[in-house]
């Protein structure tokens, strides 16, 4: 596995261990819907939360991280997930921001990062 597939992969472990100590459910991870992919999907509460984790070396500010064309991808497989689970109800997109530190992550959470 490429050094940085291994970095994302361990930093979308973390995130979902730091979601769960809040008190999020995990619905799913890695989830797919055509091309596009949710990191985490997790309820919060009553409230469905998409997550999007960016796994860095260096923080970066998350316009850096998140495009347009990026936003547009996750909004069209949320719309996809919502409807294969038929969730009526609140839902929002939250970005985890991390930066590598050794063998932790140093963590930035953004509930309603957008939309």
């Amino acid at each position: 596995m490429a050094a940085h597939n291994e970095l994302g992969h361990r930093g979308e472990d973390f995130a979902t261990q730091y979601l769960q100590s809040l008190g999020y459910v995990i619905l799913a991870r890695n989830w797919r819907h055509r091309q596009k992919e949710i990191d985490i999907v997790a309820m919060d509460g009553a409230q469905l939360v998409f997550v999007e984790v960016k796994t860095r070396v260096r923080m970066q500010q998350p316009a850096e991280l998140i495009s347009s064309s990026k936003i547009y991808f996750l909004e069209a497989a949320a719309e996809a997930y919502i409807n294969k689970i038929g969730f009526v109800g609140e839902a929002r997109f939250d970005l985890i921001l991390l930066v590598a530190g050794g063998q932790s992550f140093e963590l930035e959470h953004i509930k309603s990062a957008f939309r």
